[in-house]
């Protein structure tokens, strides 16, 4: 599906949005790390929809430094599959790569799935207020397309969560590195009618199994959760075709 890139710059054509003046870098940090982590939240967002084509002197200028740092961006992101270079002639936003979406779906589901236990083993002695509160403030959001952004956000900061409580907030990050074609799927699926009521729900019956050290109904929670967008992966490739 993916294997090939059509000739046009995009089957659809992304509207990036306006941006006022240089994009901010923190000049004390490395620069490179920035520009890629600021460009692939642009791709993962799907600001920049699959074809979109990347201009190096344009983004180099956004951010006011040199085309060094944006080139080793670059790199890192035809590293990660995000875009697809071709020397001496353009750069474009990779397609969503559906085989990939089907690996990370697995591999965090088998993740989760012992993180969660491994929390729920600890209880009464873990706290779980903060991810409470995340899930308090999503119910919030829920309802309104405005949030849509900050939603994803916290349902990511949930999990995190989660991962510190079982001490491997290092192996969830690695996993976000892992998991940017499956953030663009995710991202199709959130505004469709009722997904983000669902996820409340699952995360409010994970915490609940996890709170009542229930192992059974961890699992169940957990894995209800982490394969729905992945049940929906086929309906999504047919709604959103020049996407992957």
């Amino acid at each position: 599906m993916n294997s090939a890139l059509p000739t046009s710059t995009a089957a659809t054509p992304p509207v990036p949005s306006a941006r006022g003046g240089r994009a901010a870098l923190d000049r004390r940090l490395a620069i490179a790390p920035q520009i890629h982590q600021a460009l692939r939240e642009r791709i993962v967002s799907l600001e920049w929809l699959p074809r979109y084509q990347l201009a190096r002197a344009e983004i180099a200028d956004e951010f006011g430094v040199s085309q060094t740092p944006v080139r080793e961006a670059l790199l890192r992101l035809e590293a990660d599959g995000l875009i697809v270079v071709w020397p001496q002639s353009r750069t474009v936003v990779a397609p969503i790569d559906v085989e990939k979406v089907r690996e990370v779906t697995f591999l965090r589901r088998a993740l989760e799935l012992e993180v969660a236990l491994t929390v729920a083993a600890q209880q009464p002695q873990a706290d779980l207020g903060p991810a409470q509160a995340i899930v308090d403030e999503q119910r919030i959001l829920a309802p309104d397309d405005a949030g849509l952004r900050r939603f994803l956000a916290l349902d990511r900061d949930f999990h995190r969560r989660l991962f510190e409580l079982a001490g491997q907030a290092t192996l969830h990050g690695l996993l976000v590195e892992r998991s940017a074609d499956l953030d663009r799927v995710r991202r199709l699926h959130l505004p469709l009618r009722g997904k983000r009521l669902e996820i409340l729900a699952d995360h409010q019956a994970i915490l609940g199994a996890i709170g009542a050290s229930d192992a059974p109904a961890v699992v169940a929670a957990m894995r209800g959760h982490l394969t729905g967008t992945a049940a929906h992966l086929d309906a999504l490739v047919a709604a959103h075709p020049d996407y992957f």
